[in-house]
């Protein structure tokens, strides 16, 4: 199986707990990639569509994995696919569907999702946010379930579920790969 993993704000592939699912995936064959998208910490939705398209070019049956504003991008890439194209799972980890606020994320809130489109892209999605997070109420979380269906799982305690709530590592993302 193929798995995209894609950071969030002002992170990059090394970030968190990515490192650690691709390697996790990798030892198994799996075939994953997880790019450092360009300038993060200005990030512009186009750009990341771009070297995520050059990257991965045929989208069918792939793993889609985000976190934080990598979540939010994966919308973003489902509404571009083409005519055929569909991924098989997009795991969201402390997505949102509002723009908390944050002016140098305000590029991938510009247009309104076609969530429609974006739902007939994919089998299916698992949500995944904490109760406590310090960046994205669980409203969010909820939001994006209703918007998109699938599986939400709202863990305890976990706050934004990155390396500063303690997470180089996160089992439930690598549990939920596996059983597919």
């Amino acid at each position: 199986m193929r798995v995209l993993i894609l950071h969030g704000w002002g992170a990059n592939s090394q970030s968190n707990w990515f490192p650690w699912l691709k390697k996790e995936l990798e030892k198994r064959g799996h075939r994953v990639y997880c790019p450092d998208l360009p300038d993060s910490q200005y990030p512009k939705i186009k750009e990341w569509l771009t070297v995520v398209r050059n990257l991965i070019g045929d989208f069918n049956d792939i793993v889609i994995v985000g976190h934080s504003l990598g979540a939010v991008a994966i919308p973003r890439i489902l509404e571009e696919l083409k005519e055929g194209e569909r991924i098989k799972v997009g795991i969201l980890v402390s997505g949102f569907v509002n723009n908390p606020s944050i002016e140098e994320i305000n590029d991938f809130f510009k247009k309104e999702v076609d969530w429609e489109k974006v739902k007939s892209k994919a089998d299916k999605f698992f949500i995944i946010n904490s109760d406590d997070d310090p960046y994205v109420p669980l409203k969010e979380a909820e939001l994006l379930h209703k918007k998109l269906g699938g599986e939400l799982i709202i863990e305890k305690g976990l706050g934004h579920i990155n390396a500063g709530s303690g997470f180089l590592e996160y089992k439930k993302v690598l549990d939920i790969v596996l059983s597919l």
